[in-house]
């Protein structure tokens, strides 16, 4: 059994921080949750409660598994954040051990390259990327009251966006931490957008110190819903292996702060081009 050789394995190395993950990724998979009852009490069942026994989990630990089809952002990217190190970890011991041991690879250098160019496209953090933090850990991550909140300079933090899951009873949000912190509000509202808590049926609201208002954070949330869709096909292996290129684009200025503003109340009337370009001239020259 898989299961039993992995466990050896990382028992004679003694690590008990992958070892619980393989388990608690078992247990998903079988998919049993042994804290429900049922009538019917299967071969499969009679197993996976024999390993949990052996394991010495108790109740709590088994109600917060069978609990995964409600997991919300924070306990996702926990699990996101195991499952990153433990990939990465096992990436980097498996090219380690075939340098150290000289094995001749059969995978060809474009099949390894695929398989880099998976991972780091998948787990690589680099500046404006959006993190998505739920490979199908959880089947919804949506949240029905999101709450942008701007801290101007000089304060005691950081100034910026950060983003809270309730409405803004400021007692509520005070004994909370934050979900999620940006300097740019249009970086943020990515962020929840791609990450599925920012839907359709989820109400906004915004403390933007007269930064920006409600109507234009709806607006710029329908214009990156309109752009920008969730659901993509799996990149082929030639894609992979190509260079990179852009499949969605959409440029927004002047989000929070907007230099035209002064003018949104007045009309300003051209006569026509050539005078505007010789007023510019005769302003110039004096």
């Amino acid at each position: 059994m898989m299961l039993e050789r992995v466990t050896t394995y990382l028992q004679a190395i003694e690590d008990e921080t992958r070892l619980d993950l393989v388990r608690r990724c078992f247990y998903l998979k079988v998919c049993e949750k042994l804290s429900r009852e049922r009538a019917c009490v299967g071969w499969r069942r009679e197993v996976v409660s024999q390993l949990v026994n052996a394991w010495g989990w108790d109740e709590k630990r088994l109600m917060m598994l069978d609990n995964r089809a409600n997991w919300k952002i924070d306990e996702v990217r926990k699990a996101h954040n195991e499952l990153l190190d433990a990939m990465m970890q096992s990436y980097r011991n498996l090219i380690r051990f075939a340098r150290r041991n000289n094995l001749s690879v059969s995978a060809s250098p474009q099949d390894i390259g695929v398989l880099t160019r998976k991972l780091y496209a998948a787990f690589e953090a680099l500046p404006g990327k959006v993190t998505l933090v739920n490979p199908q850990i959880s089947p919804d991550l949506s949240e029905p009251n999101l709450t942008f909140i701007h801290v101007p300079p000089g304060r005691a933090n950081r100034t910026g966006w950060y983003l809270y899951n309730r409405a803004p009873d400021m007692e509520s949000i005070i004994s909370h931490q934050p979900l999620e912190y940006n300097r740019y509000l249009n970086k943020l509202v990515a962020w929840a957008w791609f990450n599925g808590l920012l839907t359709s049926r989820t109400r906004l609201f915004i403390k933007g110190n007269g930064i920006v208002d409600l109507a234009k954070l709806q607006e710029m949330v329908a214009d990156v819903s309109h752009h920008f869709p969730l659901r993509l096909p799996a990149p082929t292996p030639k894609a992979l292996y190509s260079p990179c290129e852009i499949r969605h684009l959409a440029i927004i200025v002047n989000l929070e702060y907007d230099p035209t503003a002064a003018f949104r109340n007045q009309v300003v009337h051209f006569d026509s081009v050539s005078w505007m370009f010789s007023a510019s001239a005769k302003s110039k020259n004096a």
